[in-house]
């Protein structure tokens, strides 16, 4: 799925495209949000473009995309937010060196194998990496706090 050549979309929804079987998105440079489950259990979502500016991925936001490999944290990412990437099938990830919060069980059940702190990390969640395919951590020295509870428990 592509968008308009000078597109002006500025957000996309929460659930806006759950459970659809798009392979391929590439999202606008004028996108400065999307919302919470937004491609929630796109099964089939193996590519993702995200585009410079966007500064949050919402809770749940590629949660049980399991074919989802292909995809760029654009350099102005701040936070990655409460299971945005559990049970999908993303294995490598480059982290911008931005990034300073990773949300609650953002990539437990994900087959992500090494993880190294950018820079401007200092809060990672509680289950980040729980029954994730995680072998190796690198820790960055501004890291304040490891597996404390960011947000209640989803209902």
């Amino acid at each position: 799925m592509t968008f308009a050549e000078g597109s002006k979309l500025y957000e996309i929804g929460d659930y806006a495209f759950e459970t659809t079987v798009i392979t391929e998105i590439e999202l606008p440079s004028s996108l400065r949000k999307i919302g919470r489950n937004a491609f929630y259990s796109c099964y089939f979502l193996n590519t993702v473009h995200l585009p410079e500016g966007l500064t949050e991925l919402s809770a749940y936001i590629f949660y049980a995309c399991g074919n989802l490999k292909n995809i760029n944290l654009p350099s102005t990412l701040k936070t990655i937010g409460d299971y945005a990437f559990a049970s999908c099938g993303v294995e490598v990830l480059e982290f911008p060196a931005g990034l300073e919060t990773i949300g609650d069980y953002a990539f437990s059940g994900a087959p992500i194998r090494t993880f190294t702190a950018p820079a401007g990390l200092v809060t990672i969640g509680r289950g980040t990496f729980v029954a994730s395919g995680i072998t190796q951590a690198h820790l960055n020295d501004g890291l304040k706090t490891i597996g404390l509870r960011l947000s209640p428990r989803p209902t």
